[in-house]
Order: structure tokens, then C-alpha cells, then sequence
């Protein structure tokens, strides 16, 4: 039995502004279903509702811990919330890109604050995209790394837990690299809205060119792994990309917060050099 009781205290017991019970009801699955554990999650104040698997080894209960009781996502707490809810409103159809999606909880998340976005989830490791299908039906799954150029790539520490996996780009891969600016132009029917960035260290890759894209989305959050790979400056290419914009910087728990200074013209400075 996964429900440990920590994590059911945080269920139904953890008031606490900007919490889990803050927003849901909770009603955990005392019995596996289909070899999972299985928690049904409302929220409390739109119409919304989510089935959610969990598999009884691994990650994946401190993953939905971490997400739905912790609310690392929850946009209430950014002191620039009423803008970017402003701006949420005014897009035709936003465009959420969840790099990194593991088995699909933050855009589930992300499905329930802003309902009219079309969500994209990548991920390199095939049992967790069979996850995120089961967890979040209607977000779209590429089944694929990302990375600064279109390509091949390897996860190349397989025996490590399902939400550290790391990835890799090499000539020979046996996944697919796909680029930011693949799924936007994807994606023309929509507006770039947020980018969800969790990528185990590859975000020194990605960020090491071909990086304008990254003014298209006034929302960016990223976690950085410099605390994982000591000595390796993980996160050098991105505080240097982001940098050159005129974007707020946030630290919130594990994620840097990311938001571009000019909401209302959906971009930071047109005159930026990425």
C-alpha cells in the first residue's frame, strides 16, 4: 500500500494557503485498479476532474505529491497572476508545452487552471508516455526528447528512477529530438502560451543555441539541476539566454519562474538577441 500516512494527512488534512486541500478533493483508492493505485481528484470551485494512476513502485507518488498536494504549479502564488490570467483570456487558443511531462500530472495540473489550452507533452521514455495517455487523455504525447536541433537522442541513465531520466542527443539515438520551434509551428492554430521545462540537466543542450523561441512563450518554468550535477554548470546556457531579456526572474520552490515583462504583447522585447 502506496498511501503512507504522510501523504494522506496532505490529502485531507493540509489547510495551508496554496495547498493541495486548498483547491481539491482527494479520494484515494484503498485497492490497486489494473495493477495502479488510483486517486480521484475535484477541484472545489470549477468543473473539473481527473482519474489519476499511480504506479505502486517508483516515482510517481512524489510526483502527484509534489504537484497536486504541494502545488508547485499553481499559479496564485506569483504576485503577477491577475496578468497572466488577463492574457489567458485574450488568446484565441494558448499553447501550454510541457517538456519533461513524466507520467502527465503537471498538465493535468495545468488542464484544470487554464482549460482552453492545447497541451503538448514530451517525453523520451515510452512506459511514461503509456502513463500520461492513461492520466491526461486530450493532451497531445510526443514520444521524443527535446533538444536545441532536430535529431536523434538516447536516455542514457535507463536504470534510474522514471522522473530522472536524462537524455542525451547522439547521432545513432534510438528516439527522436524534436525543437521547441517543431511543435509551435505544429501548432500554428494556437498562441504560445507557457513552457513547462523539467528535462534532468538537458536543459544545458537545449539552451546552447537556436534559442529565440524561447521569447514566444511570456510564461517559462524551468527547474535547474546544478544541485544534481555538480561541476557540470547545468544551468550556465539558460541564465545566459535569459538573461539578454527583459523577463522577471521568480525562484519558487524547485523552479525558476520565467515571465516576460510585456505580457500584453505576448513577447519580451522584439529587439532581444537571443
Amino acid at each position: 500500500m502506496i498511501w503512507r500516512p504522510k501523504i494522506l494527512a496532505k490529502m485531507f488534512l493540509d489547510a495551508r494557503t496554496h495547498r493541495g486541500t486548498s483547491m481539491f478533493r482527494f479520494r484515494p483508492h484503498l485497492q490497486r485498479h489494473e495493477g495502479f493505485n488510483v486517486v480521484d481528484v475535484d477541484a472545489k470551485d470549477v468543473d473539473f476532474n481527473a482519474s489519476i494512476a499511480l504506479r505502486p513502485s517508483g516515482s510517481d507518488v512524489a510526483n502527484f505529491e509534489q504537484i497536486f498536494l504541494g502545488c508547485e504549479y499553481d499559479f496564485r502564488r506569483i504576485p503577477r497572476f491577475a496578468e497572466i490570467e488577463a492574457l489567458y483570456r485574450s488568446m484565441r487558443r494558448p499553447l501550454i508545452v510541457d517538456l519533461g511531462a513524466y507520467i502527465g500530472l503537471a498538465a493535468v495540473f495545468f488542464r484544470k487552471w487554464w482549460p482552453r489550452a492545447k497541451i503538448v507533452a514530451v517525453e523520451p521514455d515510452q512506459e511514461n508516455i503509456g502513463m500520461i495517455r492513461r492520466n491526461a487523455p486530450g493532451v497531445q504525447t510526443l514520444h521524443a526528447a527535446v533538444a536545441s536541433e532536430h535529431g536523434r537522442a538516447d536516455i542514457v541513465n535507463p536504470q534510474d528512477a522514471g522522473w530522472a531520466l536524462r537524455t542525451q542527443v547522439a547521432s545513432d539515438g534510438s528516439i527522436e529530438a524534436v525543437t521547441v520551434p517543431e511543435i509551435i509551428a505544429s501548432n500554428a492554430d494556437c498562441e504560445p502560451f507557457i513552457c513547462k521545462i523539467d528535462i534532468e540537466g538537458a536543459e544545458s543542450e537545449l539552451f546552447s543555441k537556436n534559442t529565440e523561441w524561447l521569447s514566444r512563450f511570456p510564461v517559462v518554468i524551468i527547474e535547474l539541476h546544478d544541485w544534481r550535477f555538480a561541476g557540470e554548470a547545468t544551468s550556465r546556457n539558460f541564465i545566459r539566454t535569459i538573461a539578454h531579456h527583459d523577463r522577471d526572474f521568480v525562484l519558487l520552490g524547485e523552479n525558476v519562474w520565467s515571465i516576460a515583462n510585456r505580457l500584453d504583447r505576448r513577447r519580451d522585447d522584439a529587439r532581444t538577441v537571443a
